[in-house]
């Protein structure tokens, strides 16, 4: 589509539209099946791309999508992993501005709130998730591997960042009942 609208250029301002104008009025005429010839001509146009983009799974294709079970790319606990390190991550910015604006015993009656003591637990598993956050891109980039080899590689380190966020918000869970 981007092709498509750099094409349009020379042509009066009415008739130039963005590429995400283009897909709407495709999808608006043709529905379902320009939907499909849009995928079919993204598809065509990736096949000069330096770097292959990993298999798409069977339940990215069209038709499969309707049959095929849900594969769980982000699940409920990847959520509130995230809704955890955010909520520590403002509790110790209050502590910090307590510090910084001269009120230390607001800061330390702050800092001796058990969620403060989750700071430094859910820092832990930041900086894990960003690493392996940080191996599925570099899989995304690596134009060595074959696009299946890349999907092995992403569903792997997907499942392990899943494994990590139950892990974090259940110890996390458990210890908040305490």
């Amino acid at each position: 589509m981007v092709e498509l609208a750099e094409l349009t250029a020379d042509l009066p301002p009415e008739l130039q539209l963005s590429p995400a104008r283009m897909q709407a009025i495709v999808r608006g005429y043709f529905n379902t099946a320009g939907l499909y010839a849009l995928m079919s001509m993204d598809w065509y146009a990736g096949l000069g791309e330096k770097i292959a983009k990993p298999a798409m799974k069977y339940q990215d294709y069209p038709v499969m999508r309707r049959f095929a079970g849900k594969d769980p790319g982000r699940t409920k606990y990847g959520t509130e992993f995230w809704e955890l390190y955010k909520e520590s991550q403002q509790l110790q910015g209050t502590v910090n501005a307590m510090v910084k604006n001269n009120r230390p015993e607001i800061a330390a009656r702050k800092a001796e709130d058990p969620k403060a003591q989750l700071a430094e637990k859910m820092q832990g598993g930041y900086t894990l998730v960003s690493e392996l956050q940080q191996k599925i891109e570099a899989i995304y980039n690596d134009d060595s591997m074959t696009p299946t080899q890349k999907r092995e590689g992403i569903d792997e380190l997907r499942r392990e960042l899943n494994k990590i966020y139950k892990e974090y918000v259940t110890a996390i869970k458990a210890q908040r009942k305490d």
